[in-house]
């Protein structure tokens, strides 16, 4: 699987709209060096994962990232849906309608929704309508209460045994220690680690590779 920033970077003929997936998020540079090390794990063959440096419209947060799926739907059919926990999602608040209110507002029609046989509604298959288009939407919330960070620190501790508080400038002085990066951790880290540590975005990519063509 190939991330790109610009989908000028693409030039194989052989490219087409159901081989791009778009990834919506507000959260920038974090989520950046995350996919980045989660789209050399996978495969996915020719697939490519599309991390716009500028979003239209301006960038935004939690289920607010959603609405750029309908500037994008005339040339993509696989979206990516990205938010940290606490952007919007509390625990006990159910991710699944907060999600497709969202998208029945911007007009977009639900076909269905499929929670990938968890009890948590943090990893979601959504096939919709959009105009004439039919589209996949994949989601991942990340955070166990908050956000990315535990995540990571979760990789962290089944990796190499070091247990650390979920602060960005903690997992940079550790990774430094080791000469790595965000992406490196991923990239070094077994997959039953990530699935473990990363459930949600392990699924997600999961479906990716499984529903894109």
């Amino acid at each position: 699987m190939r991330l790109v920033t610009d989908l000028k970077e693409i030039s194989e003929a052989s490219i087409t709209k159901e081989s791009i997936t778009l990834v919506l998020s507000g959260n920038g540079k974090r989520e950046f060096r995350i996919l980045k090390g989660f789209s050399k794990k996978y495969d996915g063959k020719s697939n490519i994962l599309f991390f716009p440096e500028s979003p239209l419209p301006k960038r935004k947060t939690g289920v607010s990232a959603l609405d750029s799926l309908v500037f994008y739907v005339n040339r993509i059919s696989h979206f990516l849906f990205i938010s940290d926990r606490d952007q919007d999602f509390k625990r006990g608040e159910s991710i699944k309608e907060k999600i497709e209110k969202k998208l029945q507002e911007r007009g977009i029609n639900i076909r269905r929704t499929d929670q990938n046989n968890r009890a948590e509604e943090d990893a979601l298959l959504i096939s919709v309508i959009v105009g004439s288009h039919e589209t996949m939407i994949y989601t991942a919330i990340l955070g166990e209460e908050k956000c990315l960070e535990e995540n990571v620190t979760k990789l962290i501790k089944l990796e190499y045994g070091v247990a650390l508080p979920p602060d960005t400038g903690e997992i940079d002085r550790f990774l430094r220690q080791k000469d790595m990066d965000w992406e490196d951790l991923v990239v070094k880290a077994s997959k039953r680690n990530l699935a473990e540590a990363f459930a949600s975005l392990h699924i997600a990519f999961q479906n990716i590779e499984k529903f894109q063509r």
